[in-house]
């Protein structure tokens, strides 16, 4: 079971350092970068926040926040910072075929309006991602949308969060891209080529681990689970009721 702990990705450079009996921390900075590039190999959807944003649009193009990672949805206008609900209503379907919403499998979808009921619906509701900006097919110069987004959270030093159950993978990943780098140190102070691969496959087990247990379940969806199971009227009991009476049929 897992609750998604979240921690500062200073404790996995930490770990590594540990590991390789590291004083010098000159090469932090470095570590830091490996750090983040591990966590997004390992590219868990449960690593990130959901965030909301209003974005001004200038001719067809919007900055997107640094801190973005992807885009899953937007809404033309602006439905301010707290509208999770708006938006998870439209991701169950509501008002699909009503002409006011667009899905569009390469950048998500878009609603048009949804409180005021206009139906702009059709090319011009098109958008993608290029580099660090949305561009919306169509001039919606001087217009505001609403979009959500996954994002890291940060802490105080602005390191950032982590899920728990990657510290050790990301640990690993950060000892494996210094062991890369020791092919052009000098010969003492190298790392054989078959210690390197050793590492990169233990990198590879604990990503796969890491990401496998972000899909636990958490407690409150294991007891939601178990009780629809053991359900007497929607639950596997009542199958398992049919299929063993010997009376049943009769």
């Amino acid at each position: 079971m897992s609750i998604k702990k979240k921690v500062s990705v200073a404790h996995a450079i930490q770990t590594a350092l540990d590991n390789m009996n590291a004083q010098d921390t000159n090469d932090t900075p470095i570590y830091k970068v490996w750090a983040i590039e591990g966590d997004r190999k390992i590219g868990s959807f449960y690593a990130y926040k959901r965030k909301i944003a209003v974005l001004n649009v200038h001719h067809c193009t919007a900055d997107l926040p640094c801190e973005a990672v992807a885009v899953i949805g937007l809404m033309l206008g602006d439905h301010g910072c707290d509208c999770h609900l708006v938006f998870n209503r439209w991701y169950g379907g509501g008002g699909l075929g009503a002409g006011r919403a667009q899905v569009d499998t390469n950048a998500g979808f878009i609603v048009i309006d949804p409180y005021g009921g206009g139906n702009g619906h059709g090319g011009g509701g098109r958008w993608h991602i290029q580099g660090n900006h949305i561009i919306m097919e169509g001039n919606y110069h001087q217009c505001k949308i609403t979009i959500e987004y996954l994002a890291y959270e940060e802490d105080d030093l602005g390191f950032p969060l982590i899920n728990l159950n990657h510290e050790d993978a990301i640990a690993q990943y950060v000892e494996y891209k210094h062991a890369l780098r020791t092919r052009w140190f000098d010969p003492k102070y190298k790392i054989s080529e078959s210690a390197i691969q050793d590492m990169r496959k233990e990198w590879n087990r604990k990503a796969r681990h890491a990401r496998a247990e972000d899909g636990d379940p958490s407690v409150s969806e294991l007891h939601e689970v178990t009780s629809m199971i053991n359900n007497p009227l929607s639950g596997i009991g009542i199958a398992l009721w049919k299929y063993n009476d010997i009376y049943w049929g009769r």
